[in-house]
């Protein structure tokens, strides 16, 4: 079990996934609210108001408000779900790098990225966080949401400083 003091985040995380499945434990600090475990469930939709929708592992359909979600894969990731088209892409990339800039991985690295904004190589537009790019930590998980968010706005500020320029050129 991970240490309160030294790690509280992963303390608070083992002892919430360690509370039982699909039960809530409110002790989750890093993401300021609840964990609920949903194993097995398929995500259909989420809607704008934050509603989440559902199909359980039994068949049956449910709902949950969120105010963020997180589809974690594990460590042996089932991609089966990406379009043909991305599938196909990745593997003609080869073997992803097991290096992360520069360090080694500390798990198996299934889609390579950029190491600044996490975007996969083989996939422009696609970006991939965690364990799927050789980081199981959970700690992580906030830095590459960051490392994303900085990669997509960077990118619209181009974007929108291209339409001025055009624009001017009028």
């Amino acid at each position: 079990e991970a240490s309160r003091g030294l790690y509280p985040e992963y303390y608070s995380l083992s002892r919430a996934m360690a509370s039982g499945e699909g039960s809530p434990y409110l002790a989750v600090p890093l993401l300021g609210g609840r964990y609920e475990s949903l194993v097995g469930a398929e995500l259909r939709a989420i809607r704008d108001d934050g509603s989440c929708e559902f199909d359980g592992r039994d068949g049956a359909q449910f709902r949950r408000h969120a105010d963020a979600v997180a589809i974690l894969v594990g460590s042996a990731p089932d991609l089966s779900f990406l379009p043909e088209s991305v599938l196909s892409a990745l593997k003609a990339a080869g073997e992803p790098s097991q290096f992360f800039g520069g360090v080694k991985a500390t798990h198996p690295v299934w889609v390579d990225v950029n190491p600044y904004t996490f975007e996969a190589r083989a996939v422009p537009g696609m970006f991939a966080l965690g364990p799927l790019r050789g980081d199981n930590f959970c700690r992580f998980a906030i830095h590459d949401g960051h490392g994303v968010a900085a990669a997509i706005w960077q990118e619209r500020e181009k974007e929108e400083s291209t339409l001025a320029r055009c624009r001017e050129a009028i």
